[in-house]
């Protein structure tokens, strides 16, 4: 692994674009058990996207998934979802996560429920991304909220994560007060209404070639996104909506769409804007994003829909692993590209061979390397709501291995 990506590069971090906003237990649809699933609607009426007035769409403003996620239609505070999240990121070596609270709400019993599931997962002894947050619509107000709530009171600062030795907040320093300005390391939030170089702001999306956020020295990187899909135009890269059918989705490479048979499986956008990322080499980069799901539907009740960041399987930025279409493999490929970039540890060297004999004590194993590890708490019983009435139990959990070694001789492995 160490040949391949290099050795570990203690000056890169990586962040991901983390939704805390699934908390809404109503909004069922009246045709299937569940949420409204732009999914499901298109299977049901193929022509429903050519037919606002098609009864399997909600109304307007309502919330539809682009898919199902793999751990189903989900709250945010079910802590059974947020330990896997924190298993699955901390994996792929995500340092940070970052909360979209662009909108003025900062979902307060959301995060601290996460904190609370991060907290233990640490206590156990387990390893999780720290967290940090966005702000745009009312930021120096909603900036204030946070640090009032979340930073003054001192909750969870080993989960904070840090920029230039201060914690991390992304918010316009003009409206900032003062006590914020001392207290954090400011970036702005960046929209792509423009794709230039950006001093002191970081972005959240942009199409290839990205622009990057920097400090004092404009040729100097500090920070640079790497989006799974943009709601940009493909021509111009201008700012659309995912329905629009122009947005650059999860197949757009090279300037195009490819329409192969199963290209949006394969991850072509998000493993061009990657290279962009490799060729800039920034301390930073921002992937967007894990858990974002739902958009709501807008536009005229007789006009064309209108679904702004999220729209189908191909014009959607999810990593987080979905039930049936491209499953895992978005989660692989950031895995992949965040060693890359990283860089990796060198992979440790197996003992010598060595003969186990199955009626003797666990003394034997005492020199058998290397050590294969898992997470502790995967049996743990989920109980707990979902979306529009569902609620999700699973008491399969059984045996929680936490460590196995594998020996071997000439004759037996």
């Amino acid at each position: 692994m160490e040949a391949a990506t290099g050795p570990l590069k203690p000056d890169r971090f990586v962040g991901i674009f983390y939704f805390l906003w699934h908390n809404n237990r109503g909004g069922q649809s009246p045709h299937w058990n569940g949420p409204y699933d732009i999914s499901r609607i298109l299977a049901k009426d193929p022509g429903a996207l050519s037919n606002p007035d098609s009864p399997y769409w909600g109304p307007i403003g309502a919330y539809h998934y682009w898919g199902e996620p793999l751990y189903g239609y989900y709250l945010s505070t079910d802590p059974w979802v947020l330990r896997r999240h924190a298993q699955l990121l901390a994996d792929a070596g995500i340092d940070t996560l970052i909360f979209d609270t662009t909108n003025a709400l900062t979902y307060r019993e959301v995060y601290l429920e996460l904190c609370q599931v991060f907290a233990a997962i640490r206590a156990e002894g387990g390893r999780t991304p720290q967290l940090s947050f966005m702000v745009n619509t009312k930021a120096g107000e909603t900036a204030e909220q946070l640090f009032r709530e979340f930073y003054e009171p001192g909750l969870h600062p080993d989960l904070w994560f840090r920029w230039q030795g201060k914690p991390l907040l992304l918010c316009d320093p003009e409206q900032a007060s003062p006590r914020l300005r001392e207290f954090f390391t400011l970036r702005r939030a960046h929209w792509p209404f423009t794709m230039v170089n950006t001093p002191y702001a970081w972005h959240w999306e942009a199409a290839y070639p990205q622009p990057y956020g920097y400090t004092d020295a404009p040729e100097v990187p500090e920070q640079v996104n790497v989006s799974v899909a943009q709601n940009l135009r493909r021509s111009d890269g201008k700012v659309t909506n995912m329905s629009s059918g122009e947005a650059r989705g999860r197949s757009f490479h090279d300037g195009r769409f490819d329409a192969a048979p199963g290209a949006v499986n394969h991850g072509y956008n998000f493993e061009e804007q990657w290279q962009r990322a490799f060729e800039l080499d920034p301390p930073f980069v921002m992937v967007t994003g894990w858990n974002e799901w739902i958009a709501g539907r807008w536009g005229q009740p007789d006009g064309p829909l209108v679904f702004v960041d999220q729209f189908d399987q191909e014009c959607s930025r999810d990593i987080e692993p979905v039930k049936g279409n491209h499953g895992d493999n978005y989660y692989w490929q950031l895995i992949a590209n965040v060693r890359r970039f990283n860089g990796a540890p060198a992979l440790p060297v197996a003992s010598r061979p060595t003969t186990i004999d199955l009626a003797l004590g666990f003394d034997q194993w005492a020199g058998v390397q290397p050590d294969y590890l898992d997470h502790q708490g995967e049996t743990a019983v989920r109980n707990y709501d979902g979306a529009a009435g569902l609620h999700y139990l699973n008491r399969t959990g059984r045996h929680d291995l936490l460590l196995a070694r594998v020996a071997r001789d000439q004759d037996r492995v």
